[in-house]
C-alpha cells in the first residue's frame, strides 16, 4: 500500500490527463475503473473509442467516451503565471522560448495589447515566431519569449514562409516516444510534410521536424 501510495505523490513522467464524467466498471483484468470525478494520467490513445491510462496506482483500458481530456501542465505555463502577478514583466525572451528554429513567423502590421492572460502583446513592426493556426481568426506565435494567442489580422506572415509544402492539421494529440519523432497538438499545423510509407510522415509541427503517425493528421 506504501509503494502504491508513492506512486500516486510522484511526479508524472508526462503523457495527457482526463478527468471522468461519468463512473466506469472494469470490464476486464486490463481495464481500469473510476468514478466521475477521478483524474486518469499518462493516457494513450489506442483507437478511436479506447484509451489506455492510470489511476491510483493501477493502470488500463477504458472507453475514451467516459473522460473530457483536460490541459496539460507544460513548462511554460509556470512562466506565464508568474508574469500575470508581477506589474511589469521582463520583456527578455527565455531561451526555452527562442529556439533556433523559428517555424512559421511573421511582422506585426499594427499595435496590439493583450486583453487576456492568455494573449501576447506586440507593437507594430515586431516579429512574431512559432505561428500556429488553430482558428480562422486568431492564432498563437511567441513574441517577446511569451507564448498566447493574437488577432490573425494584426500579423503578417514573412514571405520566407510562403512554401511550406505539403501541410495539414492534427486531429489528434501526440506525444514523441522517440528523439526522431515530433509531438503533435489537437488543431495544430503541421507543415513540410514528406511521406515516407503507409503509418509514418515526416513534417514540422511547433519548430520542430520529425516523424509522426500518419493517422493523427489530416492532409489539407
Amino acid at each position: 500500500a506504501q509503494q502504491q501510495q508513492q506512486q500516486q505523490v510522484s511526479p508524472k513522467s508526462g503523457g495527457k490527463q482526463a478527468k471522468a464524467i461519468y463512473d466506469y466498471v472494469a470490464g476486464d483484468d486490463d481495464e481500469v475503473s473510476f468514478s466521475m470525478g477521478d483524474l486518469i494520467t499518462q493516457i494513450e490513445m489506442i483507437d478511436d473509442g479506447w484509451a489506455t491510462g492510470s489511476l491510483n496506482g493501477k493502470s488500463g483500458m477504458f472507453p475514451i467516451g467516459y473522460v473530457e481530456m483536460v490541459e496539460d501542465v507544460s513548462p511554460s505555463k509556470p512562466t506565464r503565471t508568474i508574469s500575470q502577478s508581477q506589474p511589469t514583466p521582463q520583456p527578455q525572451p527565455e531561451p526555452s522560448l527562442a529556439p533556433l528554429d523559428k517555424g512559421l513567423s511573421g511582422t506585426a502590421v499594427y499595435d496590439y495589447d493583450a486583453a487576456d492572460s492568455d494573449e501576447i502583446s506586440f507593437a507594430e513592426g515586431e516579429e512574431i515566431t512559432n505561428i500556429e493556426m488553430p482558428d480562422p481568426g486568431w492564432w498563437i506565435g511567441i513574441c517577446r519569449g511569451k507564448r498566447g494567442i493574437f488577432p490573425k489580422a494584426y500579423v503578417q506572415l514573412s514571405d520566407v514562409q510562403e512554401d511550406l509544402g505539403k501541410c495539414g492539421t492534427a486531429i489528434y494529440d501526440y506525444e514523441a516516444a522517440a528523439e526522431d519523432e515530433t509531438s503533435l497538438t489537437e488543431s495544430g499545423r503541421v507543415t513540410n510534410i514528406e511521406i515516407i510509407d503507409e503509418g509514418w510522415w515526416i513534417g514540422i509541427c511547433d519548430g520542430n521536424k520529425g516523424m509522426f503517425p500518419s493517422s493523427y493528421v489530416q492532409l489539407d
